[in-house]
């Protein structure tokens, strides 16, 4: 989400000319569903090794 703020977003606002503060709930969702990411990948790895 921080990916999208700082490019997409970032770019509307210089183009626009408008100031639009991020959504910190939404970086947050995006950190949470990463830690799981990267949790269930070392699940995979763990259980392939095995």
């Amino acid at each position: 989400m921080a990916v999208e703020y700082l490019t997409f977003n970032l770019a509307n606002m210089i183009t626009f000319n408008v100031m639009n503060s991020p959504e910190f709930l939404m970086i947050f969702v995006g950190a949470v569903i990463a830690v799981f990411g990267e949790a269930v990948g070392l699940l995979i790895r763990k259980v392939i090794k095995n």
